[in-house]
């Protein structure tokens, strides 16, 4: 795909993406900087305004109208709490106890991290390797490799048992005594954990494995380059879902798929088919076919190939134009959310 297509196509849907819509809170604070959550005895910091950027920093408060602040991220939200604002640096404040896995998700300026000294929560931040460590039931979970730093070596450390947000770390070379590695691939005990993003593979790479992690795959465009080298025994019935890809939006079985409930995240397994238009009102299941004609993976009216002169299936395959997540999938899926459920997302990404 020459470049001037892939401008022209981040162009174009970024055009469409244009859309942020934010509940409004009682609270002046909450207003001007923090969109929150209720969590159990405390607040979760769910997204960031723009008033909460200083400098590139952004500061957790420890508490917000006397309510304490004691997660970051939260369940419904499928990436970082910190948007597209470029933070570079973020504080913690003092009565942080975690974060969700998602919490992190795409926050690839970040470059510092400093947590109170007051805190007595399961983060640790570690400054010379630049990671973000936590703690789950004596567990040790790497929670945010930061992207935005130099190339380098890093070995994960024992004790890590889990880790996430690693997809944009720039390493030299990476180990662990968890997993096994050759540089562009990660696995474990027959397991196909993780493929590093831009590897290449020769035919036959993918036959020692047994099994494969449903988050192997950095983007949908990845994976449907690497496609016809996966041997059906790993792939058959496995969910995919992406870094970088809405929640809602998965692969299955080479298939482009969507969580029919705004509520759920991404299934971990694959049922008996359903016929799910039983349960919508005629209206709607007509406006659902419309959409999913019109709309992608089908692209029935053409639409990319008049606008960008290849079809919809050639540009979701280009890792330039993938780069930044397949924008036009997301933007379907929450169209199903408000024609099914009359619900719109806080964020389109």
């Amino acid at each position: 795909m020459e470049k001037p297509m892939v401008k022209a196509v981040s162009s174009f849907l970024a055009g469409m993406l244009c859309v942020s819509v934010f509940s409004m809170s009682a609270f002046a604070e909450r207003q001007e900087a923090f969109e929150v959550r209720d969590v159990s005895s405390g607040y979760a910091i769910a997204g960031i305004r723009e008033s909460a950027i200083t400098d590139g920093q952004v500061v957790i408060p420890d508490e917000i109208d006397g309510i304490l602040v004691i997660q970051l991220g939260a369940q419904d939200k499928t990436g970082t709490f910190l948007g597209q604002y470029g933070v570079t640096r973020l504080v913690i404040g003092k009565n942080v106890r975690g974060a969700t896995t998602t919490a992190f998700y795409g926050a690839n300026d970040l470059r510092e991290i400093e947590i109170s000294q007051e805190n007595k929560g399961t983060l640790a931040f570690d400054s010379e390797t630049g990671v973000l460590k936590a703690t789950a039931g004596g567990n040790g979970i790497l929670v945010k490799y930061l992207s935005g730093n130099e190339r380098k070596s890093y070995r994960v450390p024992e004790g890590i048992g889990r880790s996430f947000n690693i997809d944009h770390a720039k390493f030299d070379t990476a180990g662990s005594t968890l997993y096994g590695s050759d540089g562009d691939a990660l696995w474990h005990e027959g397991r196909l954990v993780k493929v590093a993003a831009g590897a290449e593979f020769p035919d036959g790479y993918f036959d020692r494995f047994d099994s494969i992690s449903p988050y192997a795959f950095h983007s949908i465009a990845q994976y449907q380059n690497l496609k016809a080298k996966l041997p059906e025994k790993l792939t058959k019935d496995v969910v995919f879902s992406f870094y970088h890809q809405n929640a809602a939006v998965f692969m299955v079985n080479g298939e482009i798929s969507f969580c029919y409930d705004h509520d759920l995240g991404v299934p971990n397994q694959v049922g008996d088919p359903v016929d799910y238009s039983q349960d919508i009102d005629a209206e709607k299941c007509e406006k659902v076919k419309a959409l999913m004609y019109v709309g992608v993976p089908y692209d029935g009216t053409g639409l990319f190939k008049q606008v960008f002169g290849m079809e919809y299936g050639e540009i979701s395959c280009d890792a330039q134009a993938m780069e930044h997540g397949d924008a036009a999938l997301n933007t379907v899926s929450c169209m199903l959310y408000e024609i099914l459920d009359g619900v719109s997302p806080d964020e389109i990404r």
